[in-house]
């Protein structure tokens, strides 16, 4: 590099200004890992949030319809009126709905989780039992 007497610190100047390029680029590449880290993790979040639901959804279901089948046979002992078996009708098929719900809501986190392309040569390792871990450039980040 050379330098001339009439360069009034040009050079110097393109010199700092390079090496600051170079230092927000570096801080753009962590960034960028972070969030996606931080999409992974709150998408995993959202598995593990959509599959607690599915349970309780499931569980639901079985009460409501041991309560429904109860309300039943006090209906056909002429101990209870039909108007009981038609809310406990109601209440079981409503159960039914939030279970759909719950089904759909759990396909849709598992597509998100199986939808992002993978093109920072980072690597995802989930669990159910572990939080989510990302692999970027010989980096791990565990939260």
């Amino acid at each position: 590099m050379t330098q001339l007497i009439t360069d009034f610190g040009r050079t110097n100047s393109l010199i700092s200004s390079s090496r600051l390029h170079a230092q927000a680029e570096e801080q753009n590449s962590i960034a960028a890992n972070n969030r996606y880290f931080w999409w992974w993790t709150s998408t995993f979040y959202n598995a593990l949030q959509s599959k607690a639901l599915l349970k309780v959804a499931e569980q639901t279901v079985v009460s409501r319809q041991l309560f429904a089948d109860q309300v039943n046979a006090l209906t056909h002992a002429k101990l209870k009126s039909e108007i009981d078996l038609s809310f406990a009708n109601v209440n079981l098929a409503q159960a039914k709905l939030l279970l759909l719900d719950a089904q759909n809501n759990q396909r849709s986190v598992i597509a998100a989780l199986n939808a992002v392309p993978d093109s920072r040569g980072c690597r995802i390792m989930i669990s159910w039992k572990t939080p989510a871990r990302l692999r970027c450039r010989h980096r791990i980040w565990s939260r």
